[in-house]
Protein backbone atom coordinates (compact mmCIF):
# COMPACT_ATOMS: atom_id res chain seq x y z
CA UNK A 1 0.00 0.00 0.00
CA UNK A 2 1.12 3.56 -0.68
CA UNK A 3 0.83 5.78 2.40
CA UNK A 4 1.08 9.59 2.42
CA UNK A 5 1.97 11.19 5.77
CA UNK A 6 1.23 14.91 6.14
CA UNK A 7 2.73 17.41 8.56
CA UNK A 8 0.12 20.22 8.80
CA UNK A 9 0.86 23.92 9.11
CA UNK A 10 0.86 25.65 12.48
CA UNK A 11 -2.36 27.14 13.85
CA UNK A 12 -0.87 30.58 13.18
CA UNK A 13 1.07 31.48 10.03
CA UNK A 14 3.67 33.18 12.20
CA UNK A 15 4.51 30.11 14.29
CA UNK A 16 6.25 28.45 11.33
CA UNK A 17 8.43 31.56 10.98
CA UNK A 18 9.54 31.47 14.61
CA UNK A 19 10.69 27.82 14.53
CA UNK A 20 10.22 24.74 12.41
CA UNK A 21 11.18 21.28 13.68
CA UNK A 22 11.28 18.16 11.58
CA UNK A 23 8.10 16.00 11.86
CA UNK A 24 9.71 13.39 14.09
CA UNK A 25 6.46 11.64 14.99
CA UNK A 26 5.64 11.08 11.33
CA UNK A 27 9.14 9.79 10.69
CA UNK A 28 8.61 7.20 13.43
CA UNK A 29 5.28 6.26 11.88
CA UNK A 30 6.87 6.06 8.45
CA UNK A 31 9.59 3.76 9.71
CA UNK A 32 7.00 1.40 11.18
CA UNK A 33 4.92 1.44 7.99
CA UNK A 34 7.97 0.63 5.90
CA UNK A 35 8.76 -2.32 8.18
CA UNK A 36 5.25 -3.59 7.39
CA UNK A 37 6.00 -3.38 3.66
CA UNK A 38 4.19 -0.16 2.79
CA UNK A 39 5.54 2.46 0.41
CA UNK A 40 5.64 5.69 2.38
CA UNK A 41 5.75 9.34 1.31
CA UNK A 42 5.74 12.46 3.47
CA UNK A 43 4.36 15.90 2.65
CA UNK A 44 5.44 18.77 4.90
CA UNK A 45 2.61 21.25 4.38
CA UNK A 46 4.58 23.98 6.17
CA UNK A 47 6.87 23.99 3.14
CA UNK A 48 4.58 22.66 0.39
CA UNK A 49 0.82 23.40 0.12
CA UNK A 50 -1.56 20.96 1.85
CA UNK A 51 -4.79 19.93 0.11
CA UNK A 52 -5.67 16.76 2.08
CA UNK A 53 -8.39 16.25 4.71
CA UNK A 54 -7.40 14.65 8.05
CA UNK A 55 -10.87 13.46 9.06
CA UNK A 56 -10.21 9.75 8.59
CA UNK A 57 -6.76 9.61 10.21
CA UNK A 58 -6.71 7.85 13.59
CA UNK A 59 -5.00 9.24 16.67
CA UNK A 60 -5.41 12.98 16.01
CA UNK A 61 -7.03 16.04 17.56
CA UNK A 62 -8.56 17.83 14.58
CA UNK A 63 -9.28 21.60 14.82
CA UNK A 64 -12.65 22.92 13.72
CA UNK A 65 -15.64 24.56 15.35
CA UNK A 66 -14.85 22.14 18.17
CA UNK A 67 -11.75 20.01 18.69
CA UNK A 68 -12.48 16.50 17.38
CA UNK A 69 -10.57 13.52 18.78
CA UNK A 70 -10.12 10.21 17.00
CA UNK A 71 -9.75 6.85 18.77
CA UNK A 72 -7.15 6.61 21.54
CA UNK A 73 -3.98 4.68 20.75
CA UNK A 74 -1.95 3.19 23.65
CA UNK A 75 1.73 4.03 23.85
CA UNK A 76 4.23 1.51 22.53
CA UNK A 77 7.36 1.12 24.72
CA UNK A 78 9.74 3.68 23.24
CA UNK A 79 12.57 1.19 22.71
CA UNK A 80 10.23 -1.03 20.67
CA UNK A 81 9.75 1.68 18.07
CA UNK A 82 11.91 1.66 14.94
CA UNK A 83 14.13 4.66 14.38
CA UNK A 84 12.40 7.50 12.52
CA UNK A 85 12.85 7.20 8.76
CA UNK A 86 14.57 10.52 8.09
CA UNK A 87 14.98 9.70 4.40
CA UNK A 88 11.31 10.68 4.09
CA UNK A 89 12.23 14.28 4.89
CA UNK A 90 15.43 14.39 2.83
CA UNK A 91 14.03 17.15 0.53
CA UNK A 92 13.09 19.27 3.54
CA UNK A 93 15.82 18.74 6.12
CA UNK A 94 17.75 21.92 5.37
CA UNK A 95 14.65 23.93 6.33
CA UNK A 96 14.26 22.69 9.94
CA UNK A 97 15.52 25.17 12.52
CA UNK A 98 15.18 26.88 15.88
CA UNK A 99 16.84 30.26 16.22
CA UNK A 100 20.37 30.03 14.79
CA UNK A 101 20.40 26.22 14.87
CA UNK A 102 19.84 25.29 11.22
CA UNK A 103 19.54 22.69 9.87
CA UNK A 104 18.25 21.12 13.09
CA UNK A 105 17.48 17.43 13.62
CA UNK A 106 14.97 16.28 16.23
CA UNK A 107 14.99 13.11 18.30
CA UNK A 108 13.11 11.83 21.31
CA UNK A 109 14.73 10.26 24.38
CA UNK A 110 11.66 10.26 26.63
CA UNK A 111 7.95 11.03 26.81
CA UNK A 112 6.01 12.60 29.66
CA UNK A 113 7.13 14.48 32.75
CA UNK A 114 7.37 13.85 36.49
CA UNK A 115 6.12 17.35 37.35
CA UNK A 116 2.50 18.42 37.65
CA UNK A 117 2.29 22.04 36.44
CA UNK A 118 -1.39 22.93 36.25
CA UNK A 119 -1.17 24.57 32.80
CA UNK A 120 0.69 21.70 31.10
CA UNK A 121 -1.06 18.91 29.19
CA UNK A 122 2.05 16.82 28.53
CA UNK A 123 2.20 14.85 31.77
CA UNK A 124 -1.49 13.92 31.55
CA UNK A 125 -1.14 12.66 27.96
CA UNK A 126 0.95 9.74 29.25
CA UNK A 127 -1.27 9.21 32.27
CA UNK A 128 1.35 10.75 34.53
CA UNK A 129 4.06 8.28 33.50
CA UNK A 130 7.59 9.19 32.44
CA UNK A 131 8.49 6.91 29.54
CA UNK A 132 12.17 6.58 28.61
CA UNK A 133 14.53 5.04 26.08
CA UNK A 134 17.75 3.25 26.95
CA UNK A 135 20.89 5.35 26.47
CA UNK A 136 22.40 2.72 24.18
CA UNK A 137 19.42 2.92 21.81
CA UNK A 138 19.57 6.72 21.82
CA UNK A 139 23.26 6.66 20.93
CA UNK A 140 22.61 4.19 18.12
CA UNK A 141 20.04 6.53 16.60
CA UNK A 142 22.19 9.60 17.22
CA UNK A 143 24.96 8.05 15.13
CA UNK A 144 22.61 8.01 12.11
CA UNK A 145 21.88 11.76 12.25
CA UNK A 146 23.83 13.93 9.83
CA UNK A 147 22.99 17.38 11.20
CA UNK A 148 25.33 19.19 13.60
CA UNK A 149 22.44 20.52 15.69
CA UNK A 150 20.12 18.13 17.52
CA UNK A 151 16.99 19.01 19.47
CA UNK A 152 15.84 16.52 22.12
CA UNK A 153 12.09 17.09 21.79
CA UNK A 154 11.29 15.55 25.16
CA UNK A 155 8.82 17.07 27.57
CA UNK A 156 11.70 17.21 30.08
CA UNK A 157 14.98 15.56 29.14
CA UNK A 158 16.97 15.55 32.36
CA UNK A 159 14.67 14.41 35.17
CA UNK A 160 15.99 10.80 35.02
CA UNK A 161 19.49 11.79 36.11
CA UNK A 162 21.27 8.42 36.00
CA UNK A 163 19.98 7.71 32.50
CA UNK A 164 21.11 11.06 31.10
CA UNK A 165 24.46 10.81 32.88
CA UNK A 166 25.00 7.46 31.17
CA UNK A 167 23.99 8.92 27.80
CA UNK A 168 26.50 11.76 28.16
CA UNK A 169 29.23 9.23 28.96
CA UNK A 170 28.34 7.20 25.87
CA UNK A 171 28.36 10.28 23.64
CA UNK A 172 31.74 11.38 24.97
CA UNK A 173 33.21 7.92 24.50
CA UNK A 174 31.77 7.57 20.98
CA UNK A 175 33.44 10.64 19.56
CA UNK A 176 30.12 11.98 18.22
CA UNK A 177 30.42 15.74 18.02
CA UNK A 178 27.16 17.67 17.85
CA UNK A 179 25.44 20.60 19.57
CA UNK A 180 22.34 19.82 21.60
CA UNK A 181 19.24 21.74 22.61
CA UNK A 182 16.90 20.32 25.28
CA UNK A 183 14.28 21.10 27.90
CA UNK A 184 15.11 21.14 31.61
CA UNK A 185 13.36 22.34 34.76
CA UNK A 186 14.88 24.92 37.09
CA UNK A 187 15.03 22.49 40.01
CA UNK A 188 16.66 19.80 37.85
CA UNK A 189 19.50 22.21 37.01
CA UNK A 190 19.92 23.32 40.64
CA UNK A 191 20.02 19.77 42.02
CA UNK A 192 22.34 18.37 39.32
CA UNK A 193 24.99 20.91 38.26
CA UNK A 194 27.48 18.07 37.66
CA UNK A 195 25.12 16.50 35.13
CA UNK A 196 24.96 19.71 33.11
CA UNK A 197 28.73 20.12 33.34
CA UNK A 198 29.13 16.66 31.80
CA UNK A 199 26.58 17.48 29.12
CA UNK A 200 28.44 20.69 28.31
CA UNK A 201 31.46 18.53 27.50
CA UNK A 202 29.21 16.28 25.41
CA UNK A 203 27.97 19.25 23.35
CA UNK A 204 25.01 20.82 25.17
CA UNK A 205 24.65 24.30 23.67
CA UNK A 206 21.24 25.56 24.83
CA UNK A 207 18.64 24.70 27.47
CA UNK A 208 14.98 25.65 27.28
CA UNK A 209 13.91 26.56 30.83
CA UNK A 210 10.35 27.39 31.90
CA UNK A 211 10.73 30.30 34.33
CA UNK A 212 7.10 31.32 33.63
CA UNK A 213 6.58 34.28 35.98
CA UNK A 214 8.04 36.83 38.38
CA UNK A 215 6.89 35.94 41.92
CA UNK A 216 6.86 32.93 44.22
CA UNK A 217 3.13 33.40 44.75
CA UNK A 218 2.43 33.15 41.03
CA UNK A 219 4.74 30.14 40.68
CA UNK A 220 2.81 28.39 43.45
CA UNK A 221 -0.49 29.06 41.67
CA UNK A 222 0.94 27.33 38.59
CA UNK A 223 2.06 24.37 40.73
CA UNK A 224 5.62 24.82 39.42
CA UNK A 225 7.21 23.59 42.66
CA UNK A 226 10.19 25.91 42.31
CA UNK A 227 11.12 29.37 43.56
CA UNK A 228 12.65 32.60 42.30
CA UNK A 229 15.78 31.79 44.29
CA UNK A 230 16.11 28.50 42.42
CA UNK A 231 15.64 30.33 39.12
CA UNK A 232 18.59 32.57 39.91
CA UNK A 233 20.68 29.57 41.00
CA UNK A 234 19.90 27.71 37.77
CA UNK A 235 20.89 30.73 35.68
CA UNK A 236 24.17 31.05 37.58
CA UNK A 237 24.98 27.35 37.01
CA UNK A 238 24.23 27.46 33.27
CA UNK A 239 26.00 30.79 32.77
CA UNK A 240 29.14 29.50 34.48
CA UNK A 241 29.04 26.49 32.15
CA UNK A 242 28.54 28.84 29.16
CA UNK A 243 25.33 27.06 28.16
CA UNK A 244 22.81 29.38 26.50
CA UNK A 245 19.45 29.77 28.20
CA UNK A 246 16.21 30.01 26.28
CA UNK A 247 13.89 31.28 28.99
CA UNK A 248 10.15 30.73 28.65
CA UNK A 249 7.71 33.09 30.36
CA UNK A 250 3.92 33.36 30.39
CA UNK A 251 1.89 36.55 30.21
CA UNK A 252 -1.09 36.24 32.53
CA UNK A 253 -4.26 37.76 31.04
CA UNK A 254 -5.00 39.16 34.51
CA UNK A 255 -1.92 41.43 34.39
CA UNK A 256 -2.41 45.11 35.14
CA UNK A 257 -0.06 47.67 33.60
CA UNK A 258 1.89 47.68 36.85
CA UNK A 259 2.21 43.89 36.80
CA UNK A 260 3.37 43.99 33.18
CA UNK A 261 6.10 46.37 34.35
CA UNK A 262 7.13 44.03 37.18
CA UNK A 263 7.16 41.13 34.71
CA UNK A 264 9.41 43.00 32.25
CA UNK A 265 11.78 44.20 34.97
CA UNK A 266 12.16 40.69 36.37
CA UNK A 267 13.02 39.19 32.97
CA UNK A 268 15.59 41.93 32.31
CA UNK A 269 17.09 41.33 35.75
CA UNK A 270 17.75 37.65 34.94
CA UNK A 271 20.02 38.60 31.99
CA UNK A 272 19.36 35.39 30.07
CA UNK A 273 20.39 34.80 26.45
CA UNK A 274 16.87 34.79 25.03
CA UNK A 275 13.34 35.16 26.42
CA UNK A 276 10.25 33.74 24.78
CA UNK A 277 6.90 35.13 25.97
CA UNK A 278 3.62 33.32 25.43
CA UNK A 279 0.14 33.89 26.86
CA UNK A 280 -1.01 31.68 29.73
CA UNK A 281 -3.50 29.37 28.01
CA UNK A 282 -5.67 26.75 29.73
CA UNK A 283 -5.36 23.77 27.40
CA UNK A 284 -8.14 21.16 27.39
CA UNK A 285 -7.24 18.28 29.69
CA UNK A 286 -5.25 20.42 32.14
CA UNK A 287 -6.07 21.33 35.73
CA UNK A 288 -6.01 25.00 34.70
CA UNK A 289 -8.66 24.35 32.04
CA UNK A 290 -10.95 22.68 34.55
CA UNK A 291 -10.48 25.64 36.92
CA UNK A 292 -11.21 28.30 34.28
CA UNK A 293 -13.56 26.63 31.78
CA UNK A 294 -16.56 28.69 32.83
CA UNK A 295 -14.63 31.93 32.20
CA UNK A 296 -13.26 31.10 28.74
CA UNK A 297 -13.84 33.72 26.07
CA UNK A 298 -13.76 31.11 23.31
CA UNK A 299 -13.12 27.46 22.60
CA UNK A 300 -12.19 28.06 18.96
CA UNK A 301 -8.93 26.14 18.38
CA UNK A 302 -7.20 28.93 16.43
CA UNK A 303 -7.05 31.01 19.61
CA UNK A 304 -5.15 28.29 21.49
CA UNK A 305 -1.80 29.18 19.89
CA UNK A 306 -0.29 30.91 22.97
CA UNK A 307 -0.35 34.23 21.08
CA UNK A 308 -4.00 35.01 21.86
CA UNK A 309 -5.82 35.16 25.16
CA UNK A 310 -8.76 32.85 25.75
CA UNK A 311 -9.33 34.25 29.25
CA UNK A 312 -10.77 37.65 30.20
CA UNK A 313 -8.16 40.39 30.56
CA UNK A 314 -7.93 43.01 33.27
CA UNK A 315 -6.87 45.59 30.69
CA UNK A 316 -8.97 46.39 27.64
CA UNK A 317 -8.04 43.90 24.90
CA UNK A 318 -6.24 46.48 22.76
CA UNK A 319 -4.17 47.62 25.75
CA UNK A 320 -3.42 44.03 26.74
CA UNK A 321 -1.98 43.15 23.34
CA UNK A 322 -0.03 46.41 23.21
CA UNK A 323 1.51 45.58 26.60
CA UNK A 324 2.26 42.02 25.46
CA UNK A 325 4.14 43.37 22.42
CA UNK A 326 5.95 45.87 24.63
CA UNK A 327 7.00 43.09 26.99
CA UNK A 328 8.51 41.19 24.06
CA UNK A 329 10.45 44.27 22.99
CA UNK A 330 11.60 45.30 26.46
CA UNK A 331 12.36 41.91 28.06
CA UNK A 332 15.87 41.89 26.57
CA UNK A 333 17.98 45.08 26.33
CA UNK A 334 18.99 45.82 22.75
CA UNK A 335 22.70 44.97 23.26
CA UNK A 336 21.69 41.50 24.47
CA UNK A 337 19.23 41.10 21.58
CA UNK A 338 21.92 41.97 19.05
CA UNK A 339 24.32 39.46 20.66
CA UNK A 340 21.59 36.90 20.16
CA UNK A 341 21.15 37.89 16.50
CA UNK A 342 24.90 37.66 15.90
CA UNK A 343 24.71 33.90 16.54
CA UNK A 344 22.76 33.54 13.30
CA UNK A 345 24.55 33.03 9.97
CA UNK A 346 25.13 36.39 8.30
CA UNK A 347 22.60 35.76 5.53
CA UNK A 348 19.79 35.11 8.07
CA UNK A 349 20.29 38.06 10.43
CA UNK A 350 18.40 40.75 8.54
CA UNK A 351 15.57 38.36 7.65
CA UNK A 352 15.27 37.24 11.29
CA UNK A 353 15.07 40.85 12.52
CA UNK A 354 12.41 41.62 9.90
CA UNK A 355 10.36 38.60 10.98
CA UNK A 356 10.70 39.69 14.61
CA UNK A 357 9.11 43.05 13.79
CA UNK A 358 6.37 41.31 11.80
CA UNK A 359 5.59 39.13 14.81
CA UNK A 360 5.44 42.18 17.08
CA UNK A 361 2.97 43.85 14.69
CA UNK A 362 0.88 40.67 14.57
CA UNK A 363 0.77 40.50 18.37
CA UNK A 364 0.01 44.21 18.78
CA UNK A 365 -3.01 43.76 16.51
CA UNK A 366 -4.21 40.60 18.29
CA UNK A 367 -7.26 42.35 19.69
CA UNK A 368 -8.67 42.72 16.15
CA UNK A 369 -8.95 38.97 15.72
CA UNK A 370 -11.30 38.75 18.70
CA UNK A 371 -13.90 40.80 16.87
CA UNK A 372 -13.32 39.65 13.27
Amino acid sequence: MKVLLIQPTGSSAYMDKIYMYEPLGLEYLGAGLKEDGHEVFLLDARIEPDTVSYDDIAGLAIPGETLKFTAHRPYTPLDDLPFPDRSLTAPYREHYFCDWMKPLASMRTSLGCVSRCNFCALWSITGGRYLTRKPEKILEELATIQEEYVFFCDDESMCHVARMDRLAELILASGIRKQYFLYARVDTVVKNPQLFAKWKRAGLAQVFVGFETYSDERLAKLNKNCTLQQQEQAIKILNELEIDIYGSFMVDPSFTKGEFEQFINYIRKLKISHAGLSILTPLPGTDLYRETEQRLLTKEPEFYDFMHTVLPTTLPLEDFYREYARALMKSAPWPRYFRFIMKFPFNRRLRTMKQYWEVLKYIREGYKRHVS
